[in-house]
């Protein structure tokens, strides 16, 4: 895995922040943690969507340090899964609690692939 990225703040009060890690060769993981409504869900789609266009073969967008999701959020979301349909990526998102609830009362949880965070354990021997 690459050495851990840092952090880059999104947006001019920085109340999200992306890094980027290529685990393996073919995959992208974006890890998010913050905010994402509408003063940052736009800027992290521009993100988001300029890592899709590196060509990965899967996507992983690690929400897990996600706080608060809005609708603006919720559709940057939609939409960046339409893109990576149509451009053959396989896109899955690792939610963070708020993430989960929020995506289960929209009725939005079978839109996506959702896959469970590392256990602490694993995180352990990824990181050594």
């Amino acid at each position: 895995m690459d050495q851990s990225p840092s952090w880059t703040a999104v947006g001019r009060d920085a109340l999200l922040s992306y890094r980027t890690a290529h685990p393996e060769p073919g995959v992208a993981v974006v890890g998010i943690r913050g905010e994402m409504d509408l003063a940052t869900a736009p800027l992290m789609a521009d993100e988001l969507a300029a890592v899709r266009r590196t060509g990965p073969e899967r996507l992983v967008v690690d929400l897990g340090g996600v706080a608060f999701l809005s609708s603006a959020g919720i559709g940057a979301l939609l939409k960046l899964d339409v893109e990576c349909g149509r451009d053959g990526v396989d896109l899955a998102l690792i939610p963070s609690e708020p993430v989960r609830r929020v995506l289960t009362l929209a009725g939005l949880t079978e839109c996506f692939t959702i896959i469970e965070p590392p256990s602490e354990e694993a995180d352990r021997r990824r990181l050594a």
